[in-house]
């Protein structure tokens, strides 16, 4: 149940001196030491705040208060917001006005309407209340106040000017005496007056309860000062239907703020917003720019030391975001989020999963391109990564557990004719595809097939097999023949006829494939002046000199004549390029350090990083 009440404003006698409308002051009497009160401007009001189960609202919580001219809808005609606090049933009593420093308007009951007040609390309906209360007479005995004023202007208005002989301590003399003081504008900013006597005192200032209020003034600090030496708030704006609070610094050079906070606590904020809406796109805080260089929303941590945070978005909702970047031009070289540092040991961004999910989801129109789980497995659709760099080096990875055989790049393709690991060098006579370096194991290893589309550069060569004697515990090398030329080595064994002669057939390529033919024969059980009777024609040779049915064994090479290889002659003596000159394949060979190998010419940061690592094992 609500109960409503209100101080009865009584009719007073006009005094000469009357203080000035909804003043809360007490003037003395010079003549009988007598105080005259002002009539408070307050209702009091009690109730009970509920939920909307009906069920009460216990403790602190902030509760709106709003007089309509209807029961249900209307306008509003005046509110009030104040913190109260209920007891264990939800109670509570207030003075409305309070929060005003003419409480509640006086104009409010002069039409002779009726007055419904309701109540609301956070975001519930006035009708959690039980709907808006009627007001009863007694606010609108606050009519009587007008027995104070004549007009509607206090009886200090009416008063003769006084002689001050030029003291200026009264508000209604001048420095030069004589002439009353002009009484201040309505809204206009107002500044003391030291009047001969070291005395000083404030214009007043004549604050309508009714109308808009305006300051205007020219200083260097500011036009309106407030200190709260309280608990509450230093200035509390409540707009119902629009903005509470517009600020707008209309200059269009330099350095100004529309805006500006301040907080000197180790735990405050400086600007804080806070949308208690439960539904729809509720901002907290919203920045807009319209300039086609701004920033919308800019934060900068200030201090040169410690671990400060520019801008800082944390979301407690289940699906919530913390910082949600989003650029709506659909043309232009935009870009959602941007970071940098300029530090050398700093990081640009760095994203931490504290709950073991995902540590990076990249979409693309909403489907899921990339991401990262919390172990650090990439995972990726169509291309897997793509990274770019002006510099050295565009993606570098390290496995740095040493107790385990750990994998730095690992790149598998599940896809039809796919490729596991791609690497592509496009600039430059020593540009690399991809580059492997050990000094202990093996720079690279293939299990399976290679193909090589160019030519195959080594210090040495030979094959590696299960040892056929003991496969189990041996491997068997052979080393490759090796020759300036570009050989290939064919041989046979040829049975002579009757003659002791025979034919050789050679495959139907070959004098496509080979020149420069070279022979060499050799009699098998015996002793024969065999010799090549016919050089290779038609892709044939014929041996003589023989015996009937002697076996002769005979090689042939020839130099290969095909297009790629008339193209790319190997070159067998070749001065180093400038950046390898005093740089050595094997350094060690020839007496000198590791930094003097050809590796640490060609790729000098990549060595650095693999000669630190090695230094930390």
């Amino acid at each position: 149940m609500l109960l409503l009440g209100a101080a009865s404003l009584l009719a007073q006698e006009a005094k000469p001196r009357l203080s000035a409308p909804g003043a809360a002051v007490v003037n003395p009497d010079p003549a009988g030491g007598r105080a005259q009160a002002v009539v408070p401007r307050f209702i009091k009001f009690s109730g009970t705040l509920e939920d909307m189960a009906a069920k009460p609202i216990v403790g602190v919580a902030d509760v709106t208060f709003a007089l309509y001219t209807e029961e249900a809808g209307g306008t509003v005609l005046w509110y009030e917001t104040q913190t109260i606090e209920t007891d264990a049933l939800g109670r509570y009593t207030v003075l409305l006005g309070a929060m005003h420093a003419a409480g509640v308007p006086v104009e409010l009951f002069t039409s002779g309407q009726a007055r419904w007040l309701g109540v609301g609390v956070g975001n519930l309906p006035e009708t959690a209340q039980g709907g808006r209360v009627l007001l009863v007479s007694v606010p609108y005995a606050l009519k009587a106040q007008d027995a104070e004023t004549l007009g509607g202007k206090p009886a200090s208005a009416f008063m003769l000017a006084a002689n001050c002989s030029g003291d200026v301590s009264s508000p209604s003399c001048q420095a030069t005496g004589g002439s009353p003081a002009s009484p201040a504008a309505p809204g206009a900013a107002t500044a003391n007056l030291a009047g001969t006597k070291g005395k000083t005192g404030p214009k007043p200032l004549s604050v309508p309860i009714s109308t808009a209020t305006n300051f205007t003034d020219s200083t260097t600090n500011q036009v309106v000062f407030i200190t709260q030496s309280g608990t509450g708030y230093g200035l509390r704006v409540a707009a119902p239907m629009n903005t509470a609070i517009l600020s707008q610094a209309t200059g269009t050079t330099g350095t100004i703020y529309g805006v500006r906070g301040e907080t000197a606590s180790g735990a405050g904020a400086g600007l804080f917003g806070n949308n208690t809406s439960t539904t729809g796109t509720a901002y907290g805080m919203y920045g807009q720019t319209s300039s086609t260089n701004g920033v919308a929303l800019a934060g900068r941590a200030a201090a040169t030391s410690g671990s400060t945070v520019g801008i800082s978005g944390v979301a407690n909702s289940t699906g919530g975001i913390g910082i949600n970047a989003q650029v709506t031009a659909t043309s232009g070289n935009t870009t959602g989020l941007f970071a940098k540092v300029n530090s050398s040991t700093g990081i640009a961004a760095v994203i931490d999963n504290a709950g073991g999910g995902k540590i990076l989801s990249a979409r693309h129109n909403g489907a899921e391109k990339l991401s990262v789980d919390g172990s650090g497995n990439l995972t990726a659709a169509s291309v897997g990564a793509v990274t770019t760099s002006s510099g050295a080096t565009a993606l570098s990875a390290q496995a740095t557990d040493l107790g385990t055989a750990n994998t730095g790049v690992s790149g598998v393709a599940n896809g039809l004719n796919g490729t596991g690991v791609f690497g592509q060098a496009l600039n430059g006579a020593g540009a690399t595809g991809v580059w492997g370096i050990s000094s202990t194991g093996l720079a690279g290893e293939f299990s399976g097939n290679v193909s090589v589309s160019g030519n195959l550069s080594k210090s040495g060569g030979s094959f590696k097999i299960d040892d056929p004697m003991d496969p189990a515990n041996a491997y068997l090398y052979h080393s490759f023949v090796e020759s300036p030329d570009m050989k290939n080595i064919y041989d046979g064994v040829a049975t002579l006829d009757g003659n002791g002669e025979a034919v050789v057939s050679l495959p139907r390529w070959f004098e496509a494939l080979n020149r420069d033919f070279r022979y060499q024969l050799t009699c098998i059980g015996g002793f024969a002046p065999v010799y090549i009777a016919k050089e290779i024609t038609d892709n044939q040779f014929k041996i003589s000199g023989g015996n009937a049915g002697m076996k002769v064994s005979w090689q042939v090479t020839g130099t290969r004549q095909d297009a790629w290889a008339n193209a790319h002659r190997i070159p067998v003596e070749v001065e180093k390029p400038a950046n390898e000159r005093g740089h050595y394949l094997h350094p060690e060979l020839f007496g000198h350090p590791a930094q003097d190998g050809v590796e640490w010419a060609r790729h000098p940061q990549a060595m650095r990083r693999v000669y630190q690592a090695g230094k930390t094992k």
